[in-house]
């Protein structure tokens, strides 16, 4: 059993901007995708202005969901550290028990 007891928030915050901007782009993509199919709306009407928004709106959504998951990482650390923290087993079946350096080859190299 492995207890998992800390979370860097660094880390947690790193992945929350990269998934909340992902997702944010990828909804603005269909979201325009959309206006200029169904609704017909001219590419040239999509203006800097449109592009400036974007990408504020990416950054935001990025800085956003990072926020968010920094705060549940400091959140979960501070209960692991009164309560103990997530408990789950790890599975070593398909892992060979031998390091990869016990034994030599003929020729006397080592793989590290």
């Amino acid at each position: 059993m492995v207890t998992l007891k800390r979370i860097v928030p660094r880390s947690a915050f790193r992945v929350g901007f990269g998934i909340g901007a992902v997702l944010m782009f990828i909804q603005i993509a269909v979201y325009t995708l959309f206006m200029l199919v169904i609704v017909n709306i001219p590419p040239h009407a999509f203006g800097i202005d449109f592009i400036v928004r974007t990408v504020m709106n990416i950054f935001i959504s990025g800085l956003s969901m990072g926020v968010t998951a920094w705060i549940a990482v400091i959140i979960y650390n501070w209960v692991a550290k009164r309560r103990g923290g997530l408990q789950f087993e790890l599975d070593y079946s398909d892992f060979e028990t031998k390091r990869k350096n016990d034994e030599f080859p003929d020729d006397g190299t080592t793989t590290v």
